[in-house]
């Protein structure tokens, strides 16, 4: 069973950015995650909405950030959208196959983070758009 979508905007500005997590968090906290793997999700979910505001939509507030969740029995999911151009992620200096990667950079590690994070994270077409995934570990 998957619980009903929800959806929350906000103005590209890194102020709205905690009260998302808190929200997101408060519900995908409901399912019995192993440790760690609920500071995880909120890692991974500031990371992404921090880039929507800043690399995306360039904290411009007239652009707002989307988001999109569910969360299932054994499952929790988010798409995560920008009013920005996008990006071609496979050549993002977090990639660590990218040529531009650089690890003593101060900045650029976060889709390293959110990869790391999560258990799916594809981008649509455009760069705009991400969507995280996370499942409950079976044994």
């Amino acid at each position: 069973m998957v619980a009903a979508i929800e959806l929350i905007r906000f103005a590209s500005s890194l102020a709205h950015v905690e009260a998302a997590v808190e929200r997101v968090i408060g519900e995908v906290s409901t399912l019995p995650w192993e440790a760690l793997d609920l500071d995880f999700i909120k890692l991974a979910l500031i990371e992404a909405l921090v880039n929507a505001v800043v690399h995306g939509n360039r904290e411009n507030p007239e652009k707002e950030v989307t988001l999109r969740y569910a969360v299932g029995e054994d499952h929790f999911w988010v798409e995560i959208s920008d009013q920005g151009d996008g990006f071609d992620p496979r050549k993002a200096a977090s990639d660590p196959l990218s040529e531009a990667f650089d690890p003593l950079s101060e900045t650029g590690r976060g889709l390293l983070l959110i990869r790391a994070a999560m258990d799916e994270v594809p981008f649509n077409e455009k760069g705009n758009t991400i969507r995280l995934a996370k499942y409950l570990r079976r044994e």
